[in-house]
């Protein structure tokens, strides 16, 4: 016979360190609690799973799999992972955005061909197409 204590008793440890379930963000809510990135934006919803599954210099993002929601991770991890990413770049500073490279300007003679092309292939606005 099995004799029955009245403590309660704390499940198996299996060695992970899992968070309480209210700290869990699901990987596609995670851009919305996070600052936005360069240039004031905020990240793709796809970069999480990304940073999950291919890492981001040698780091990964820590998460968890939930039944019926998918991959979870929770801030304190996020925050990990930003240190830990900005200890593997050697502290690097953020990149400035990068600028759209400008085309040269045309000269008078090169506009005008480009008009008369495009006017003989009518794709010129007020010609008739």
């Amino acid at each position: 016979m099995r004799e029955h204590s009245d403590t309660p008793s704390s499940p198996p440890s299996t060695g992970v360190d899992v968070p309480p379930l209210r700290e869990l963000i699901p990987l596609a809510d995670l851009p919305s609690r996070i600052p936005e990135g360069h240039g004031g934006r905020r990240i793709h919803s796809h970069v999480p799973y990304r940073w999950a599954a291919k890492g981001l210099a040698g780091v990964t993002l820590r998460t968890l799999t939930l039944p019926g929601t998918g991959k979870a991770t929770t801030l304190e991890w996020y925050r990990q992972f930003v240190a830990e990413v900005a200890a593997a770049r050697g502290q690097q500073k953020p990149q400035p955005p990068r600028q759209a490279k400008q085309q040269p300007r045309r000269s008078g003679g090169q506009r005008a061909q480009t008009q008369r092309t495009l006017q003989r292939h009518r794709l010129e606005p007020g010609s008739d197409a």
